[in-house]
């Protein structure tokens, strides 16, 4: 996934993802998260439409189903500039060992066209990032063109939605087809008032 002989830079980057801050704080991640789409993207977004969903209702159980998997848990920030939008958010994701991202250290991937994903080089200091506040923006996020699967664990009401994106189970969870990250995010905001427990997190291969 990365070219370990070069860095790039976070500023003008066409898309981010990693970790940006240490400790799984959700309110700074999530700060510092759209903090790097105003460094890569050159906008100011509105707090409101960067969506964060925390590891507060991380679980023993949860951890099992990704361990038996192969996969390990991080609070993850991404966001990706294309023709048909600007995307950015934080939430949980189960990601292979392997994976650069996969220790839960503050270490930021970057995307360069014609070349791949890339080690950010010269990331500025998290204080620089998630300190203080911020303006609050004037552009929005379409969090609605990122698609991805995820696992969720939900007890209670989820109005027939889970039922019709489920594929499988997985551990005391299941895994969804491909959804958007709005629909996502949106959903749990609904079911917390159903489970409080309710959790989940992105599935990356």
């Amino acid at each position: 996934m990365t070219d370990k002989f070069g860095a790039g830079r976070l500023e003008g980057a066409s898309a981010f993802c990693g970790v940006l801050t240490s400790g799984g704080e959700l309110e700074r991640e999530a700060e510092a998260c759209r903090r790097c789409a105003a460094l890569a993207f050159g906008r100011e977004l509105r707090a409101k439409d960067v969506p964060a969903f925390g590891l507060a209702n991380f679980k023993d159980c949860d951890a099992a189903a990704a361990a038996e998997r192969g996969l390990s848990c991080v609070l993850l920030s991404s966001g990706r500039r294309t023709g048909e939008g600007t995307t950015a958010y934080t939430e949980p994701c189960f990601l292979p060992r392997e994976h650069p991202l996969a220790s839960g250290a503050r270490r930021v991937l970057v995307y360069a066209e014609g070349v791949g994903w890339l080690e950010a080089g010269d990331l500025p200091p998290v204080e620089s990032l998630s300190g203080g506040a911020a303006p609050e923006g004037e552009d929005g996020c379409d969090n609605s063109i990122d698609v991805h699967p995820y696992y969720i664990r939900f007890s209670g009401d989820s109005g027939g939605w889970l039922d019709i994106v489920t594929r499988e189970r997985m551990g005391e969870g299941v895994v969804t087809m491909p959804v958007s990250v709005k629909a996502m995010h949106n959903w749990a905001s609904h079911a917390v008032r159903f489970d409080p427990e309710v959790f989940f997190a992105r599935l990356i291969k």
